[in-house]
């Protein structure tokens, strides 16, 4: 499990490894590509975007916590990811 950015080459790198990942894209991204390179990760199953602001810490324990606790939970992520990188 990776907690990250949501840089493209980063996703990249993550999908080929079939590496499932917790995403906080950078706010301040150039026309926010950040968070369009999380949502498209996020909605093939492969991650989860916890978007960084008020109470980001209290949201990534919530991300992680369940994640880091089931590799059940992590499995279909990690195909997911692997299916991203085809």
């Amino acid at each position: 499990l990776a907690i990250t950015r949501a840089g493209a080459t980063t996703l990249a790198e993550l999908a080929y490894a079939g590496v499932p990942a917790v995403l906080i894209p950078y706010p301040r991204s150039v026309r926010r590509h950040q968070d369009r390179n999380a949502e498209h990760y996020s909605a093939a199953g492969g991650a989860v975007t916890v978007p960084e602001g008020p109470h980001g810490v209290e949201r990534l324990a919530a991300a992680v916590g369940p994640l880091l606790g089931s590799p059940f939970a992590r499995s279909p992520m990690a195909e997911a990811m692997r299916r991203c990188a085809a």
